[in-house]
């Protein structure tokens, strides 16, 4: 007598930390110096919702919260290092292709698209050269779509997840002006332009519930 086969729908939440770095992709008509693409890594905390069908497709549910840091160019960014801090909350939904092996193991890549919301949060000052004055009131938030792609590797209870998030929209609703004060005053500078995050993080998983039908 055959076996009858089985299909599962089951819905896990999750949240973890994880670690991030944005790109500053520069408006180049605003923003003329060129800026560093040394590391800014930035906190997050991520949780959700994975909604596994019979069809092998999760269904995916993120919120995002954390830093977003950016490099602010001068003349000489070996010399002047300042970073814009924003605080970052994401909302996405999503989807993945689900495929599972060797047991309790899975890999998932997936889309997703969704909305973010930037508010000012801080600006460091990285050396003790100088000390930049912001021209325009940077206390600004905005909200600005968001897409992106990742991939995503489960084990048993735990899992870790990597994923790209963009910005198609300049990030600022007016430029950010600045200049550096002190002896070797510089500027003034704009800062404008669209962001590349890569997301790093380690999740834990939880079985809200499971579902199996047979035929």
């Amino acid at each position: 007598m055959a076996m009858p086969n089985a299909k599962a729908q089951s819905l896990h939440v999750f949240l973890g930390p994880a670690v991030a770095n944005d790109i500053f992709l520069r408006n180049k008509s605003v923003t003329t110096n060129p800026v560093s693409r040394y590391v800014l890594p930035a906190p997050q905390f991520v949780t959700g919702f994975r909604l596994k069908t019979q069809q092998n497709f999760n269904l995916m549910l993120d919120a995002t919260l954390g830093l977003s840091r950016i490099h602010m160019p001068t003349q000489n960014n070996n010399a002047y290092k300042f970073s814009y801090e924003q605080v970052r909350s994401l909302i996405t939904i999503g989807s993945g292709y689900y495929i599972q092996w060797e047991g309790k193991q899975s890999f998932m890549p997936f889309l997703q698209l969704g909305i973010g919301f930037y508010e000012f949060h801080n600006m460091e000052q990285k050396t003790p050269i100088g000390s930049v004055g912001v021209a325009t009131d940077h206390n600004t938030s905005r909200w600005i779509p968001v897409c992106g792609a990742g991939m995503e590797y489960r084990f048993g209870i735990g899992g870790f997840n990597l994923r790209c998030v963009y910005t198609p929209l300049d990030v600022f609703k007016q430029p950010v002006l600045y200049d550096i004060t002190g002896i070797n005053k510089t500027g003034p500078y704009a800062l404008q332009g669209r962001l590349l995050q890569f997301v790093l993080g380690m999740h834990f998983n939880l079985k809200l519930f499971n579902r199996e039908e047979y035929y």
